[in-house]
């Protein structure tokens, strides 16, 4: 009986899953390639809107959406069409604003260091 419990009680999840998976693969296959995205004169698509995030997020909560959208798009958990796709998409639109984020990052770190310094200097 508690065997027959857990199979329909995880069915429903398994279904919203599944629907999660399939509108994620929908709307980044639906993503139009944004000419302002390119970096190395590929075509690229906005990689908020891959990710499905806002851009006034910060880089943790988009490596969390990330992360999830990742484990629901995996090869090893689907064999859905469009999901290997969708995978690569995630992790180039990621890979992307880490490098953006991060380089935003650099000049201001490099702004308190250099004014640390300064007050340090100061008699």
């Amino acid at each position: 009986v508690g065997a027959r419990i857990i199979a329909s009680s995880s069915a429903p999840m398994q279904e919203d899953e599944d629907a999660l998976r399939q509108r994620a693969i929908q709307r980044i296959s639906d993503e139009p390639f944004s000419p302002g995205w390119s970096t190395d004169g590929t075509n690229r698509k906005n990689p908020f809107n891959v990710l499905g995030v806002s851009s006034g997020l910060e880089l943790k909560a988009i490596r969390k959406e990330y992360l999830s959208l990742s484990k629901l798009l995996h090869p090893d958990k689907t064999s859905e069409p469009g999901a290997a796709e969708a995978q690569k998409e995630i992790s180039t639109a990621f890979e992307m604003l880490k490098q953006k984020y991060e380089g935003e990052q650099q000049p201001a770190v490099a702004a308190a260091a250099t004014a640390a310094g300064a007050a340090a200097a100061s008699p």
